[in-house]
């Protein structure tokens, strides 16, 4: 009983190969930890840009917004449709002189409208390419390399422990 006993504790000691494995897992489980470390710092980066990304969307989104609410017309199309309609009107010449003068004032503005309905689409795009941005950030975050590494890091800890749980029940014999 006793040798049985020694021969374990020998097994598992400095020279034994549960050392040597428990070694191996060690100088493993030090590579895995600095890589998640350079991983957590790209992390932290991504996520920065991302919540910079996230908050520009949203002042652009309620600034185009805002505009919107500013302007009787919400495309370049409607614009075109009123100002021939009210050009042709003019060029009829069934109107009076004080309504062709209103009619020619509401053409420029609507033509002035025109440029920031216009800006509109241009703000719009530029929305949707920060979208895409945000969700090309997100799938950069779901990185299956860190998964399998830090998996693997869970793994070498309990084979780690489960080393060290056999150390100390033979040492306790």
């Amino acid at each position: 009983m006793q040798s049985a006993v020694k021969e374990k504790i020998a097994s598992l000691g400095k020279n034994g190969p549960a050392n040597e494995r428990r070694n191996e897992l060690k100088g493993e489980l030090d590579s895995l930890r600095s890589q998640q470390a350079g991983a957590k710092t790209s992390r932290t980066r991504i996520l920065d840009e991302l919540k910079s990304l996230q908050e520009e969307n949203q002042k652009k989104i309620k600034d185009l917004q805002a505009s919107k609410g500013k302007v009787t017309y919400k495309t370049v199309q409607d614009v075109d449709n009123q100002i021939r309609k009210l050009e042709s009107q003019v060029e009829s010449g069934s109107m009076k002189i004080a309504e062709e003068k209103r009619a020619l004032n509401d053409i420029t503005q609507l033509k002035r409208s025109r440029k920031t309905v216009e800006g509109f689409q241009a703000e719009e795009e530029a929305i949707q390419a920060n979208k895409a941005k945000i969700d090309e950030l997100k799938k950069e975050l779901d990185d299956p390399e860190a998964k399998a590494a830090s998996e693997r890091f869970d793994t070498i800890k309990k084979e780690l422990d489960d080393i060290k749980k056999e150390q100390d029940e033979a040492y306790a014999q």
